[in-house]
C-alpha cells in the first residue's frame, strides 16, 4: 500500500492493522444491536395482535434505512457534538487519557463511540426491521401458525415459538 502521506515515514499497512480492532469492535457492537433491536421490533410490527402505536415506526425506518451511515453520522455529530455538546466530535479516545485497565477508560471509549454506534445502529435497525416485518408476514400465511391457534396455545407462545423463530432463520 505505500507510505502515508500524513505521516510520512510510517507505511499504510501499519496505519491500517492498528485500526482492526477499533473497527472490529464497533462495528461487531453496533451490528449486534441493530440486528437485534430490528428483529425484534420488526416481528412486533408484523404480529398482528402487537400494540397498534407500533405502525408509527414503519415509516421513520423506511427512512433510516435509505440514508448512508456517514450521512447520518454527520447530522449526530453537528446536533451532539457542536450544538449541544453532549458527545466529542473526534477521536477514539481523549488525548490527555492514559490508557490502561481501568473504568476510567472504559468510559472515555465507551464515550467517544456512542455517537459513531449510534448512526450505524439508527440505520441498520430499519433496514433489519424491515426485512423481518416481510419474513413474519410471510410466517404468519403458514398452515402451522393456524393450527397452532386452533389448538388454543398462548398467544406469546405463538409468536415466540412459531412465529420469530420460523422468521429468523432466513433473516
Amino acid at each position: 500500500l505505500g507510505v502515508s502521506l500524513m505521516d510520512f515515514p510510517q507505511p499504510v499497512v501499519s496505519k491500517v492493522r492498528s485500526a482492526i480492532p477499533w473497527t472490529l469492535g464497533l462495528l461487531g457492537v453496533s451490528t449486534v444491536l441493530a440486528f437485534s433491536l430490528g428483529t425484534i421490533l420488526g416481528a412486533l410490527i408484523a404480529w398482528p395482535r402487537a400494540p397498534k402505536f407500533l405502525q408509527v415506526f414503519i415509516p421513520p425506518f423506511m427512512l433510516m434505512s435509505a440514508i448512508p451511515f456517514f450521512l447520518l453520522a454527520i447530522i449526530l455529530i453537528y446536533i451532539f457534538a457542536i450544538v449541544m455538546k453532549i458527545f466529542p466530535a473526534g477521536n477514539g479516545f481523549s488525548p490527555t487519557l492514559i490508557m490502561g485497565m481501568n473504568w476510567e477508560t472504559v468510559t472515555d471509549i465507551v464515550h467517544h463511540a456512542i455517537l459513531p454506534s449510534l448512526s450505524i445502529v439508527l440505520g441498520a435497525v430499519g433496514f433489519w426491521a424491515l426485512g423481518m416485518r416481510s419474513l413474519m408476514v410471510n410466517v404468519l400465511g403458514e398452515d402451522y401458525i393456524l393450527y397452532a391457534e386452533s389448538k388454543g396455545l398462548a398467544r406469546s407462545r405463538i409468536f415466540i415459538r412459531y412465529g420469530l423463530r420460523n422468521a429468523l432463520l432466513p433473516q
